[in-house]
């Protein structure tokens, strides 16, 4: 039986989708205000401070999947969407991404965000038994999380989408 939806119709679900890649967005911006400011403070000889700025940029992509996951949950009840609706956002994202200019680095931002969430909605403790750990975004290596489409891919077959070449 095929399970994949004939019409996107989910509302919340664009509105899910768009409210992730906006979260990733954010994670970017971050990390490369932080890779500019770094460069300031190689080149003033701040070794300390950049030293601290490592630690932060280090810790920055959890942040921000924790704040978006926290959005999720205080927007939209992520924990009570079901399965059928987060098949539409992923399809969702995946069409958010066709015009992206960071498709698979958002792609592992949408996945990350779908397993704390996947681990949140299976427990309303702190500690998930179907995730085997408490809820700590993709700092714990412990265990891997579920695999999920592989978006790129399916754009690429789809569209015919190719990354541009960084001579043009």
């Amino acid at each position: 039986m095929n399970h994949f939806p004939k019409l996107l119709s989910s509302q919340i679900g664009f509105d899910v989708a768009q409210t992730m890649l906006e979260g990733f967005d954010r994670h970017y911006r971050v990390f490369r205000e932080a890779a500019i400011k770094a460069k300031q403070l190689f080149e003033r000889g701040d070794w300390l401070a950049l030293q601290q700025l490592a630690r932060e940029r280090i810790t920055s992509y959890d942040d921000r999947v924790a704040e978006c996951v926290a959005l999720l949950e205080d927007e939209f009840d992520a924990e009570n969407i079901d399965d059928d609706v987060w098949q539409q956002i992923k399809l969702y994202y995946i069409g958010l991404l066709t015009t992206h200019r960071q498709p698979e680095c958002a792609e592992t931002f949408f996945n990350s965000g779908s397993a704390a969430r996947s681990c949140i909605a299976r427990t309303s403790t702190t500690t998930s038994s179907s995730c085997g750990r408490p809820f700590r975004p993709s700092t714990s290596r412990t265990t891997n999380p579920p695999r999920s489409l592989p978006i790129v891919r399916i754009i690429r077959r789809r569209t015919g989408w190719r990354r541009r070449s960084s001579a043009s």
